[in-house]
């Protein structure tokens, strides 16, 4: 079983990953997961961005 803290797959822009993760969400609803799209989180001294690569995580339901 894999970890829901590990991406179900990358993409490199945001749009192909929030293509992607539209795909999944009726499955993943039914399991009781939405799905989301989060990029690449660096930090530069206090300071932090968000890059490419994006990934599709799932979050369980609240």
């Amino acid at each position: 079983m894999r970890s829901l803290r590990d991406a179900m797959l990358w993409r490199g822009t945001r749009p192909a990953a929030q293509t992607e993760a539209d795909k999944l969400a009726p499955a993943a609803h039914r399991m009781g997961y939405d799905v989301v799209v989060h990029g690449t989180i660096r930090r530069y001294g206090t300071y932090t961005y968000e890059e490419r690569p994006y990934g599709v995580f799932l979050e369980p339901r609240t």
